[in-house]
């Protein structure tokens, strides 16, 4: 069988559980959802991602013909480029609703920056909440949100700014809101499964959140930290970066200093420090929900793209980029289904 997420057996196990996973409780649920509608385990582990896939496509494809609405080849080329194949083609984990959800608020946040409304942003407040609520790592691009609530803010009349503040704390506040119900409502009711407890997961995370500074720290099972400026952990981040990435390497090359920049690298550096700084429960080589950071990057990359004036000259290239991803995805598989 081909490999699949170390933790994968876990969740196998508990499909048919509807308890509180604190660290990611939508997506979680979305196994639970899954599971109740086709009395498969293996289904339940995987519709979640072709839901996201469907949710992301529709969502995009509606923002984008906005924002071009006499450009619909520059929308679709978006669309079909986009990062499907690290988590939306029966992906199994909680993390491919939050990836579509990130991807959506990028996008609307980019849609919004473009424009000139002097209306606050309530509705990519709303996508970013539902990033979070459907997996807690989502938290490490909320810095891109405080770019977009100050742009906001500075379009609005001197005169007016102080009145605003009330709505500059709720957009700020939004994003954590249903995630942080969730965690009260576990804390004090508990997450209705003993081994689950109300901040985190059953069976998965470390022995320590963080990657330590030096020496070896032993964790779950295979996985080995090498210490966080050693050559070890070096090596991991840039073989998950070639592997689920690689549009990060290529921004550099293609920076222009703009507010859409400023927004989509916020994202983009928060979550590499997330893959930095943060202890991968079962190594870089097992962990694919740490490329967080691929969706920002893939996404500025892809902007820059169709802005160029020719970019339909580049369709074609950007196809078989496509169709490399595709081959050289994730080749997990379930066990049968039952």
């Amino acid at each position: 069988m081909p490999d699949f997420p170390a933790d994968m057996d876990i969740w196998y196990d508990l499909a048919h559980d509807g308890y509180i996973m604190g660290s990611e409780p939508l997506g979680r649920w979305m196994h639970w959802v899954f599971f109740h509608l086709t009395g498969s385990r293996t289904l339940a582990l995987s519709l979640p991602s072709v839901l996201a896939g469907l949710i992301f496509a529709a969502g995009a494809w509606r923002v984008l013909t906005k924002m071009w609405p006499e450009q619909r080849a520059k929308a679709f080329a978006f669309v079909v480029l986009a990062p499907y194949s690290m988590f939306f083609l029966g992906y199994p984990s909680t993390c491919p609703l939050a990836y579509a959800f990130t991807g959506l608020y990028l996008l609307t946040g980019l849609g919004f920056i473009r424009s000139s409304a002097a209306r606050a942003p309530w509705g990519a407040s709303l996508l970013l909440a539902m990033a979070v609520w459907s997996h807690g790592m989502a938290l490490w691009v909320t810095g891109a949100h405080l770019a977009l609530v100050v742009t906001w803010f500075r379009r609005l009349p001197a005169a007016g700014r102080l009145a605003a503040v009330p709505r500059v704390i709720a957009l700020c506040a939004i994003p954590f809101s249903l995630l942080s119900a969730t965690l009260l409502y576990s804390y004090v009711y508990g997450s209705g499964l003993e081994s689950s407890p109300w901040y985190g997961n059953a069976g998965g995370g470390t022995g320590g959140r963080f990657v330590a500074w030096r020496g070896d720290d032993a964790t779950m099972r295979e996985f080995w930290s090498w210490g966080l400026y050693s050559r070890g952990h070096l090596m991991g981040i840039l073989d998950l970066t070639v592997r689920l990435a690689p549009a990060a390497f290529v921004v550099p090359l293609v920076f222009r200093r703009s507010r859409e920049s400023t927004f989509l690298l916020a994202a983009l550096l928060g979550g590499l420090l997330l893959v930095v700084v943060w202890n991968l429960d079962f190594g870089f080589s097992r962990d694919e929900k740490f490329a967080l950071y691929g969706v920002p990057a893939h996404f500025y990359l892809l902007w820059r793209f169709v802005e160029h004036r020719r970019f339909t000259w580049l369709v074609p290239i950007g196809g078989l980029a496509l169709a490399y991803a595709l081959s050289s995805g994730p080749s997990w598989s379930l066990p049968l289904v039952r």
